[in-house]
C-alpha cells in the first residue's frame, strides 16, 4: 500500500496458489496466479466515504481455471457512525468460478450491498445482498450474520 495525499491510496499484490507436481485438480483444488491493482480513497468529498476501485488478472494453472482472465470492481462504503455502516459495489469479471456451484461462468456481472449494524458492545448484525448475471443464469446471494464477540 502507498497512500498519497492523505487522502488516496494504492495497492498492488499478487496471491499464488501451487499444486504439487502429484495432486489433481477438481473444483476445490487448482493453482493459479491473481495479479491486482487498486485506487482506494478515504474520507475525499465526504467524512467517512470510502471508494474502491480494482483491476484483477488471473492465470490459471491447471485445467480447472481458465488461464488469463480479467475483472474489474468498484466499491463504496459510507460509515454513518461507529456502530452503523453501509457499502454497494459492482464488479464485471469475464470469467468466474462459482465454488458454491461448482461451474464456470463468462461474462459475469454482480451487483451487492450490504449493511453492518452493531446492535450492542459485542454484538454486530450484517445483512448483505449479491446479484449475479453472467451469460447463462441469474443468481441471488442473500447473507445474514449475527456476530457476537466475547
Amino acid at each position: 500500500t502507498k497512500g498519497f495525499a492523505e487522502k488516496f491510496y494504492v495497492d498492488a499484490g499478487f496471491i499464488g496458489r501451487f499444486l504439487a507436481n502429484d495432486q489433481t485438480a477438481s473444483a476445490f483444488n487448482h493453482g493459479y496466479q491473481r495479479y491486482f491493482l487498486s485506487f482506494s480513497t478515504f474520507d475525499w468529498m465526504l467524512k467517512g466515504l470510502t471508494l474502491s476501485t480494482t483491476a484483477d488478472y488471473y492465470h490459471g494453472t491447471d485445467n480447472i481455471l481458465k488461464n488469463n482472465t480479467a475483472g474489474l470492481s468498484f466499491d463504496a462504503a459510507h460509515e454513518f457512525s461507529k456502530k452503523f455502516k453501509l457499502n454497494a459495489g459492482t464488479a464485471f469479471y469475464f470469467y468466474r468460478y462459482n465454488f458454491n456451484l461448482g461451474n464456470e461462468s463468462d461474462n459475469v456481472r454482480t451487483l451487492y450491498a450490504g449493511v453492518n449494524w452493531t446492535v450492542i458492545k459485542n454484538f454486530t448484525t450484517k445483512a448483505n445482498y449479491e446479484f449475479e448475471h453472467n451469460d447463462y443464469n441469474d443468481f441471488h446471494t442473500v447473507k445474514l450474520s449475527l456476530i457476537w464477540k466475547f
